[in-house]
């Protein structure tokens, strides 16, 4: 059988490159289930591609997705862009493929011109909570529909992408941030007032 790419989650796949910048699709071999990752072109930036997780992308092992979404995935794959990393999880099957964009540096105002590039394709609903920006989006894809979280902590993007509920998300995201705090990097902070509610809408 020949080796098929999917993707699943090419709409907002898209927008999170734009947020990234990079672009990134996961792939699944038809006959082995061993995940490959394939390059969206760029021309103004060059990612680096690599099967191994960077140091950033095992802050989220896949039991972690497990145990939180509830998605089966395999080990993480990366693109490296200057100042950003994309963790691409392979699902185990296919629809379960979660991303998460890590990024450093986004200050108030590189956030809200994101955030006005989503709300040009999706209806955006805000995420309220002391310290820190967020907002969710959703999308339809052939596999059901796929939600993206962005949040912003002390100037530290993580964007979150998935099948899963924004509850679920939110969840992921505070264990994540708490996780970079843990491991020292200097921006995220583990603070119990990143606490997240689901704006009404």
């Amino acid at each position: 059988m020949r080796n098929q790419c999917r993707r699943p989650f090419s709409g907002l796949v898209a927008v999170v490159a734009a947020l990234a910048p990079l672009g990134l699709a996961a792939c699944s071999n038809s006959t082995s289930g061993t995940p490959t990752t394939a390059k969206a072109p760029s021309a103004t930036s060059k990612a680096t591609t690599t099967k191994a997780p960077s140091t950033i992308c095992t802050i989220v092992p896949p039991s972690e997705i497990k145990a939180t979404l509830g998605l089966d995935v395999y080990e993480p794959q990366y693109i490296n862009n200057p100042g950003a990393t994309t963790c691409a999880y392979t699902g185990k099957p296919v629809k379960n493929t979660t991303f998460i964009v890590f990024k450093a540096g986004v200050n108030a105002s590189e956030a809200s011109v994101q955030k006005s590039t989503v709300q040009s394709q999706y209806a955006v609903s805000d995420v309220s909570g002391p310290g820190f920006l967020a907002y969710y989006y959703s999308d339809a894809s052939k596999f059901g529909e796929v939600t993206a979280l962005v949040t912003v902590i002390n100037e530290y993007e993580v964007v979150i992408t998935a099948p899963a509920k924004v509850d679920q998300l939110e969840s992921l995201a505070k264990q994540i941030y708490a996780s970079l705090a843990a491991a020292g990097h200097p921006n995220p902070t583990a603070s119990t007032t990143t606490t997240v509610t689901t704006a009404a809408g």
